[in-house]
């Protein structure tokens, strides 16, 4: 397991740590808050499906940072210590999509699995700040995402709030920005059908890594394996054919009008 050699600073956030690493590189490290305790969780089953579902976020790892190093940083030596947080490799060179316009994107065969992903796991927070974009060559970007510690509608879920998800169309300008360089609506049902065949033993293996020290009870395991296999198969295919309906068709509409 990689090993933390200097803390460089914090990173855009409260929670958003930049640190170097034995392996050579540079990691945007968060860390367990008991203020918030589900930040980490989220984060992880966030990446883990987007990265089967071959998405474009940045590599991320489970890493022990140890207590002596833990209690030198310079903002979280009053919490209380746990070993294990989330690393996720820093990307140099990025802008978010509040620091610069997008005119084309490299890579639109993704954004359809982007915007299904957030719907599955109920992340309300696709905004601009949670994209980061690099130049590929003048006005075209290549798009990454990041920052899911907002799945299931909270970074401090409750079993009741996993119970209680709501099945209606997300707010997002971020997401209505992706859906504008879809060409074709059929790119959301192909990935309904991949998200799909996802089986429950690779859900309940992701969930299954999560550290003890999350703190994350057995039951709320049980309980988040059941409300992904039910939004997988119950709720995604309606949320879809709504966000088709409400999003997609009347921002091409528009843009047909403008031709």
């Amino acid at each position: 397991m990689i090993q933390p050699i200097t803390y460089l600073k914090l990173y855009d956030s409260k929670n958003a740590h930049l640190i170097s690493f034995d392996d050579g590189n540079e990691y945007i490290v968060k860390f367990f808050q008991p203020d918030e305790p589900k930040i980490l969780c989220n984060e992880w089953i966030g990446y883990c499906f987007a990265r089967f579902l071959g998405l474009p976020i940045p590599p991320a790892k489970i890493v022990q940072i140890p207590k002596d190093f833990y209690e030198k940083m310079p903002t979280f030596s009053h919490l209380k210590y746990t070993p294990h947080q989330f690393a996720s490799l820093y990307i140099p060179n990025c802008r978010n999509g509040h620091q610069t316009s997008i005119t084309h994107i490299r890579n639109t065969n993704h954004l359809a699995a982007i915007i299904l992903l957030d719907y599955w796991i109920y992340n309300t927070d696709r905004t601009k700040k949670n994209i980061l974009l690099k130049e590929h060559k003048e006005d075209t970007h290549y798009l990454y995402i990041i920052d899911h510690a907002k799945a299931f509608g909270s970074t401090r879920w409750s079993l009741l709030d996993l119970s209680h998800l709501k099945q209606k169309v997300i707010k997002s300008a971020t997401h209505s920005l992706m859906a504008s360089f879809i060409i074709d609506e059929k790119d959301f049902k192909e990935q309904v059908k991949i998200i799909q065949s996802i089986p429950r033993l690779m859900i309940e293996e992701i969930v299954s890594f999560i550290p003890a020290d999350w703190e994350l009870l057995a039951d709320e395991r049980e309980a988040l394996i059941d409300i992904l296999v039910y939004r997988r198969d119950k709720v995604l295919p309606y949320l879809v054919h709504k966000f088709i309906k409400d999003v997609y068709w009347p921002l091409h509409k528009e843009s047909k009008k403008t031709e």
